[in-house]
């Protein structure tokens, strides 16, 4: 049987105590994580791993957003359609260039029933010590590795004009952009697994968005096959509901729930 080990944005603005986006509980996730990985080398035929990659400016950060004052929407603001709409909106964008493109991205996340757009603290930023793995993390990747095995990494998030939570697919596609559009890498390697075992940051966000997506292309009578680890996966403060439906999703459609300790039982 050919395991796949999905492993989603395991890095430090994440799961380190000092990351500028830490999620508490993603520090021992990976801790656990790694340890498994030492442990069971054998059993893992290959690992994929995502990153969250993103620019300074970035719709998803206060500058890019401002009010009639001049002021930037506090970290966490979540914006909404009619936030945006009308002729006195409460946010609009910094520069005129992007004021219809704006509202338009807004629209659209509502129409497509994605996530609301959410202000995030400039997190994983290309270049930075927090765009890095976390360092327990790496270590055991690079022991994996001297067998040869193989990792393949994905980057996302690299369009500062849409967000990029799941490791297939923006929320809102770019047309000139095709990095925003279906991996199809990705998700080939994942169709040939006999089981996929998922872990990474954050739960609520971009492991359950990249899984909704899996499912969305692959369809979800391979669901059986998907393996989720509890006990290595965290949910954003404040955002812990989104990861409590996703997981009763998840086990509606027979998706087994696992720990790092018990995974390859």
């Amino acid at each position: 049987m050919k395991t796949l080990l999905l492993i989603v944005d395991p890095q430090n603005d994440f799961c380190d105590p000092k990351g500028i986006l830490f999620i508490p509980g993603a520090s021992d996730d990976m801790h656990r994580l790694a340890l498994m990985i030492q442990k069971n080398r054998e059993k893992i035929d290959s690992i994929e791993l995502t990153l969250d990659s993103h620019h300074w400016i970035h719709i998803a950060h206060s500058y890019f957003w401002t009010n009639e004052y001049g002021d930037e929407p506090p970290l966490f603001t979540i914006i909404h359609l009619n936030d945006v709409q009308g002729t006195n909106p409460r946010w609009k964008a910094r520069y005129p260039q992007y004021l219809a493109y704006a509202v338009d991205y807004i629209k659209k996340l509502s129409d497509q029933k994605k996530y609301e757009l959410t202000i995030w603290p400039p997190h994983c930023i290309m270049g930075t010590w927090g765009h890095n793995i976390y360092a327990p993390l790496v270590h055991a990747l690079h022991d994996y590795e001297k067998t040869f095995s193989e990792i393949h990494y994905t980057f996302k998030g690299g369009n500062p004009l849409t967000e990029h939570y799941s490791g297939i697919k923006a929320e809102i596609v770019d047309p000139a952009d095709p990095s925003t559009d279906f991996n199809k890498y990705l998700l080939d390697r994942i169709a040939k697994a006999d089981q996929v075992i998922i872990a990474g940051q954050a739960l609520s966000h971009c492991v359950a968005n990249t899984v909704r997506d899996v499912f969305k292309y692959l369809g979800s009578q391979q669901a059986s096959k998907f393996v989720i680890l509890e006990d290595a996966c965290s949910n954003i403060v404040g955002f812990e509901h989104l990861g409590h439906q996703f997981i009763d999703e998840m086990c509606a459609l027979n998706v087994r729930i696992a720990k790092t300790t018990d995974c390859f039982d």
